[in-house]
Parts: structure tokens; sequence; C-alpha cells
């Protein structure tokens, strides 16, 4: 749910996905964003989610608010 901020982590047979919150300036989540890797041997769910939180983070710095999804 992206109004509780939590992070969702799922597991195909060539990839792994992980779907995080996309905060505004203010720190609020305004959206979901999924990020899609492949796998690596000893993938394990935490370091999934260590490789998608700077492509997370890169994305947050070129969305300040919500009207910037929109436009």
């Amino acid at each position: 749910m992206i109004g509780k901020g939590e992070v969702y982590y799922g597991k195909e047979n060539d990839s792994v996905s992980v779907i995080m919150p996309l905060r505004d300036r203010n720190g609020d989540a305004i959206a979901a964003a999924r990020v899609v890797m492949k796998p690596f041997s000893g993938q394990t769910e935490q370091n999934a989610i260590a490789r998608a939180l700077p492509i997370v983070r890169g994305m947050q710095t070129r969305i300040q608010s919500m009207q910037d999804l929109v436009e």
C-alpha cells in the first residue's frame, strides 16, 4: 500500500521485483516505483532492496511533487 510506505519484493524465474514508495519533497508517498532486476547467485530480499534503493532515490530527486508526475 502506497500510503503506508511499505516495500514489496517478488521473485520470478529470471527476475526479481522490488516495489517501493516514491516520495515527494516532504517525504510523503505519492506513487509506487517498481524496479525489475536480473537476480544473481545468492540474491536475497535485503540485497535486492539495497540495489533498488539508489534507483528510486534518483527518481525522487527529479520528482518534487505529485504535479511533476502528471505533467
